[in-house]
């Protein structure tokens, strides 16, 4: 895991202990400090690695997934979807 990568899932799990729901992606690279694109890059891979998950299409869904529940199939299938809409994601990731 990179170091931007440890630090956006470990802003993402503060956020949401703190408030009980996820930050805005705008959120998450004004904490980590990369671009939009840059960050997205970042949520995607740790979505792809079962780190995060989230519900396509809806805002603030991003979902620090536990040791307990880690590979156990809730994790988002970043190619699986490349390859069935030709894009990964949408404006509300």
């Amino acid at each position: 895991m990179t170091r931007s990568q440890r630090n956006a899932l470990a802003y993402i799990e503060e956020h949401w202990r703190k408030w009980g729901y996820s930050p805005t992606f705008r959120q998450v690279s004004e904490a980590i400090g990369l671009t939009m694109s840059g960050t997205r890059n970042v949520v995607l891979r740790l979505i792809s690695r079962g780190w995060l998950t989230y519900t396509p299409k809806k805002r603030r869904s991003l979902v620090p997934i536990t040791g307990a529940l880690r590979g156990v199939g809730m994790v988002y299938d970043v190619e699986r979807e490349k390859s069935l809409t030709g894009r990964v994601g949408d404006k509300c990731l």
